[in-house]
């Protein structure tokens, strides 16, 4: 069963919201784009296999997604399987184009259809490295925990994949995302014992859970990107213009003549993403162009938040993982 489920990474969320809040012909957004397309890439590709996980025995395995640590080696993984027999770590890769994988170099080659050739690390070996910190991390916590493994797992079935290695046991570390449940079952076999309790695993997952540290983003000191540069107003959901302007307990866009009750909550999870988690009225006013104090103090106390401070001063907190929408419709 999944612990930790597929969610959009936060920096997915906040690259995209920089890229409404900056302008078209902004230097740094070029960059963005580009690194927004590998990280939605990489997302996806985690994604296709939720497929293939979802079919594993709900009672056998606990999956959690995306886990990230500093013990202080900061390492991060795609998909960590637990089980009272054993472990095993996925690294997931969703390239397109020959790769070639190249253990002597310690490097993953891709030529994409265009020609062009990127070099990154090799992905085995971070694997490796990620097994080797993770047993660190368990051993010092004084934890049992039955024997670590690892798979690096390619995502995009058109792409050719070549293994320059004599090595079997590097190269078994490679497969397709088709074959992972047969590489699971492979494994369930080869580890038949179980080699933990109930009541360990559940110390381990309980571990696992409180030990992941979601890392904190500053995009904006990323991208060389100052707040003057961010564009301020609600944007419409409907045609993407700015501002939307309040009136009469509604937004109103006056590019198309779409109405939202709550198109502020959106304009808020950008401030939250880009900013910070805390707002005051007038910054409220600044962040949504509403003229009147009156009427952004009543929007932020009819959210319900938690604050501090009084009257100029009052500090609201904003909720960190940002808010949904469907909003009151009784301003």
């Amino acid at each position: 069963m999944f612990v930790k489920k597929v969610e959009k990474p936060l920096k997915i969320s906040g690259l995209e919201a920089l890229l409404r809040r900056i302008s078209a012909n902004h230097p740094s957004r070029e960059k963005i784009i580009e690194d927004l397309s590998m990280c939605r890439a990489g997302f996806y590709g985690e994604q296709s296999l939720e497929y293939f996980l979802n079919q594993l025995p709900q009672n056998e395995f606990r999956i959690f997604h995306n886990l990230r640590f500093e013990t202080p080696t900061i390492f991060q993984i795609d998909f960590f399987l637990l089980s009272k027999k054993f472990i095993l770590i996925l690294e997931v890769k969703n390239m397109v184009g020959k790769l070639e994988f190249d253990e002597g170099f310690g490097q993953l080659i891709q030529i994409k259809s265009s020609g062009e050739t990127k070099i990154y690390n090799d992905p085995v070996l971070q694997a490796s490295g990620h097994k080797l910190n993770l047993e660190k991390m368990l051993l010092s916590s004084n934890l049992n925990f039955p024997p670590i493994t690892y798979l690096v797992v390619m995502t995009k079935q058109n792409s050719l994949i070549t293994v320059k290695s004599q090595n079997q046991n590097y190269i078994k570390k490679i497969i397709r995302s088709n074959k992972l449940l047969n590489k699971i079952t492979e494994l369930s076999l080869q580890h038949s014992k179980e080699l933990i309790t109930e009541k360990e695993l559940k110390k381990i997952t309980k571990f696992l859970l409180k030990s992941n540290q979601e890392r904190e983003q500053n995009l904006l000191e990323d991208y060389g990107i100052e707040q003057s540069d961010l564009i301020m107003g609600v944007i419409c959901d409907q045609c993407s213009k700015t501002p939307m302007k309040r009136i009469c307990g509604r937004w109103l866009c006056l590019n198309c003549k779409f109405i939202s009750y709550d198109s502020h909550l959106s304009t808020l999870n950008d401030y939250i993403l880009l900013i910070e988690n805390k707002i005051t009225n007038n910054s409220f006013r600044r962040l949504t162009r509403i003229e009147s104090s009156y009427t952004s103090n009543r929007l932020l106390k009819k959210m319900g938040l938690n604050s501090e401070g009084d009257k100029r001063h009052r500090v609201y907190h904003l909720p960190p993982r940002g808010f949904g929408m469907g909003g009151d419709k009784n301003d």
